[in-house]
């Protein structure tokens, strides 16, 4: 269990799913799209977005990444002004999604229960370093 450290605030949230295509977001992704949503959250003083990533459209295999995926995933980040900071990966499968941010310098807490996935990731982990 992770402790998170002590606030005098609490920061609010969504998760994002597009206004016109809902959980859909992924299977017709578009920049531009992106960009209002995330505009339309910031002017409502929302300051954490979490965006799920369906299992089938970035991970078709349990061993391969949608590299079309993974650049979508990429623009959503640009778009977001790029993450800094901690990021949860909730369900967290083979790790992909965990070191992908742990490259871009980010503080990654990983969760699942899977124990297959999990093993998975750790490999991943010390093969990447």
């Amino acid at each position: 269990m992770v402790t998170p450290p002590a606030r005098e605030s609490v920061l609010a949230g969504v998760t994002y799913w597009s206004r016109d295509l809902g959980p859909y977001v992924w299977h017709e992704f578009d920049p531009e799209r992106v960009r209002a949503d995330l505009r339309a959250m910031a002017s409502a003083q929302f300051r954490v977005v979490r965006t799920l990533l369906p299992w089938d459209r970035f991970m078709p295999t349990p061993d391969r990444v949608d590299d079309a995926r993974l650049r979508d995933l990429e623009a959503f980040l640009d778009v977001a002004d790029r993450i800094t900071g901690s990021v949860l990966d909730n369900g967290c499968g083979s790790g992909e999604n965990a070191l992908y941010f742990a490259g871009r310098g980010c503080t990654v807490t990983r969760f699942g229960f899977l124990e297959e996935p999990i093993r998975r990731a750790k490999q991943k982990a010390t093969e990447r370093g």
